[in-house]
């Protein structure tokens, strides 16, 4: 017979149990993302343009900075 546990934890155990499957996790990140987004849209899309020119370039900024 299983215990009943009072409704805060047993919503507590569900986010747990969902934390441990990856698409759970990717959705989680990918929720956190949308968060950063919206705080600063414009910074985050320079700083992703950045990202693709320096894999466009081979990576050889990366280099140059460390």
């Amino acid at each position: 017979m299983e215990t009943q546990l009072p409704s805060s934890k047993k919503s507590t155990g569900h986010l747990v149990q969902l934390a441990e499957t990856p698409a759970a996790v990717l959705f989680m990140v990918v929720m956190g993302s949308v968060r950063l987004i919206e705080a600063d849209d414009a910074g985050i899309v320079a700083l992703w343009l950045d990202i693709v020119d320096d894999l466009k370039a081979g990576g050889a900024d990366r280099k140059a900075h460390g």
